[in-house]
């Protein structure tokens, strides 16, 4: 339907055009070589952009929740506006699919929610690469990974700065505007492998010499960019976050037992059962550990099912309220009442099948319910956009690890920089349960829930927004560990020993 917008003849010239540069990134040709786009070929760029622009700010202005002023985001909606307006402005100037890619791209991360992405549907499989691969590590920008001669060797230098910029600057610049967000860490950390890798995004200009600070002196080094794989880069970019990989299931480890959960979506549900079969076991160990390392989110139900498990019902309902009667809990989710959405949230039950549970699959059809009532009643909400007086009641027992806990051993939440979306949710609430928070620190959120991609009109590539929004406070998280793990969180091992031994300090 909407892909009919773009004439058959435009889509065959993207196909050579796409070839074209394919084939111009597999002969590692420089870019000065090769040929200006003909005119129709830009004309083509443009209006494809500008259609996708369209389309993704309608997606988000018709549906997101922060869109309609009683929500009370003024930021958000400014926020929105400008980033419309640069769009707009790049789409002037585009004459490549790299361009293309990076208008879009830019216009959604400007939104200050990953959660609000646009990503290409042909990813740009053969970018440049400078040879050296860099992690973030607090305030310094090391190098951690290259390919290079032993004697040209960069291998744990830290930049300084390229062209004469710093490097910090830099960094905001280029991988601030199309890839993070660059007030939260958990984003700097994630986007770091990046900064010397060039998908020829027309709007940076990539850096040619930078100075580094290698064993007490300083190096001044020209970067030789050439073409690369993208796959080739994947490991390389995984290892440089430092991020973990839980797995999933319970084991014994010592005196005391693992919990690992990497995800919330269907895996999840066995290790549940897993938790639910070795209960007396749990219950007799010196510590418990639930290991989040590398989980970005799915549903905080299970979580919410652990937690049951662990303490018993009726003291994680005391702390948390109760999942099975809405309106017990501080904020319930509240739907933005479109008709995009409504469809979303009728679909919920058959998507997530019998393995959530029949309490949770009857919450799902009565906020389905209430929101097509609201339609029907013209209102924009399926209930009030504010519940700041019962958030504002539980305030003051939210982040603890002070509280006595109905479990004899220690009960440790072990997170890294990658835990977002709902995997906040469960770090939140086993934080106020009463867990010891370690590790590294989280990503963040915005109260904003609910995420829905749509395929955009020149079905190159596909946008989200999202649907519904908690009354509480309008960022999630960041949320940092009471006890940080200095040492590498992809050690497994390393942690197992770490947490033993707090486990026996007072």
């Amino acid at each position: 339907m909407i892909r009919s917008i773009v004439a058959m003849s435009s889509l065959a010239l993207y196909v050579l055009t796409g070839l074209a540069a394919s084939a111009q990134s597999l002969m590692g040709m420089a870019l000065r070589d090769v040929p200006p786009p003909a005119p129709e070929v830009v004309e083509m760029w443009r209006t494809m952009t500008r259609l996708d622009i369209a389309a993704a700010h309608s997606l988000v202005n018709d549906n997101h929740p922060a869109a309609l002023p009683e929500v009370g985001d003024a930021a958000f909606r400014e926020a929105l506006a400008r980033a419309h307006e640069l769009a707009l402005s790049r789409a002037q100037t585009v004459t490549t699919y790299e361009g293309y890619v990076a208008t879009l791209q830019g216009m959604m991360n400007a939104l200050g929610d990953p959660h609000l992405w646009a990503r290409p549907l042909a990813p740009i499989g053969y970018p440049d690469w400078a040879g050296i691969v860099v992690s973030k590590r607090g305030d310094r920008w090391l190098v951690t990974d290259e390919d290079a001669q032993p004697e040209q060797s960069l291998l744990g230098a830290q930049v300084l700065s390229c062209d004469g910029r710093p490097i910090e600057e830099l960094a905001r610049e280029w991988l601030g505007g199309f890839k993070a967000v660059w007030s939260i860490e958990a984003q700097q950390i994630d986007a770091a492998p990046w900064l010397f890798v060039s998908e020829r995004n027309p709007f940076v200009t990539r850096p040619q010499r930078c100075d580094f600070s290698l064993r007490g002196g300083r190096r001044e080094q020209a970067l030789k960019w050439r073409s690369v794989r993208v796959d080739q880069l994947v490991p390389r970019f995984s290892k440089a976050t430092g991020s973990g990989a839980a797995g999933y299931g319970v084991r014994q480890v010592g005196d005391g037992y693992w919990i690992a959960l990497e995800g919330l979506q269907s895996q999840a549900a066995t290790v549940v059962a897993e938790v639910r079969q070795a209960s007396q076991k749990l219950h007799a160990a010196q510590f418990v550990v639930l290991d989040m390392r590398g989980n970005g989110g799915g549903s905080s139900v299970y979580g919410r099912q652990i937690a049951v498990e662990l303490l018993g019902k009726p003291y994680v309902e005391k702390v948390l309220g109760s999942l099975d009667t809405p309106g017990a809990t501080p904020c319930d989710s509240v739907w933005r009442a479109t008709p995009d959405n409504l469809r979303q949230l009728e679909s919920y039950p058959a998507l997530l099948g019998p393995g959530i549970g029949a309490q949770q699959l009857a919450m799902f059809r009565k906020m389905a319910a209430d929101t097509k009532a609201a339609r029907a009643a013209g209102r924009a909400f399926a209930a009030p956009a504010s519940c700041q007086e019962r958030w504002s009641a539980t305030t003051e027992s939210r982040p603890t690890s002070k509280r006595k806990l109905p479990l004899e051993p220690k009960l440790f939440l072990l997170t890294d920089h990658v835990c977002f979306s709902s995997c906040l949710g469960v770090t939140d609430e086993f934080r106020r349960l009463g867990a010891i928070h370690v590790g590294g620190a989280t990503d963040a959120n915005t109260r904003y829930e609910e995420v829905r991609a749509r395929v955009l009109p020149s079905g190159l590539m596909a946008a989200t927004t999202m649907m519904a929004l908690s009354t509480g406070p309008i960022q999630f998280g960041p949320f940092v560990p009471a006890i940080k793990y200095e040492g590498d969180i992809a050690d497994t091992p390393a942690l197992e020993l770490w947490i033993a031994q707090l486990a026996k300090t007072p």
